[in-house]
């Protein structure tokens, strides 16, 4: 069983900086946001992306790249044209969002060799 999440365990290892770049180019919305309270987040406006890359390559704790297809985490029960193609980096309670278009994604996923993580 698969819910859109692809496995980017060997990427994080080998290729994290140019997957990045890749993304960055090919998206048309990045956001960094940060923990504001318990249960929501904001806006960061004081990092970088660099700075925020830099602090996920160097953070030792608990780190994730995600890499998600929403139409297929909805299992096609949302509009497609509702659903983002999302790439995320994570540390602590700091997020970065990489927003690309369904083309751009799937360019990504074959580019990388992304496979879909088995639940």
């Amino acid at each position: 069983m698969t819910n859109g999440f692809y496995d980017t365990d060997n990427l994080i290892k080998t290729k994290l900086d140019e997957f990045l770049y890749d993304a960055i180019y090919s998206s048309y919305l990045v956001k960094i946001e940060e923990k504001h309270t318990k249960i929501a987040r904001q806006l960061d406006k004081t990092k970088s992306i660099n700075d925020f890359i830099q602090n996920f390559k160097n953070y030792k704790n608990d780190k994730k790249l995600e890499v998600i297809d929403r139409f297929a985490y909805y299992d096609g029960q949302m509009k497609k044209e509702l659903c983002e193609y999302e790439i995320s980096l994570h540390y602590d309670w700091d997020f970065l969002y990489i927003i690309v278009n369904e083309k751009n994604f799937n360019m990504l996923i074959e580019k990388y060799n992304l496979k879909l993580r088995n639940w």
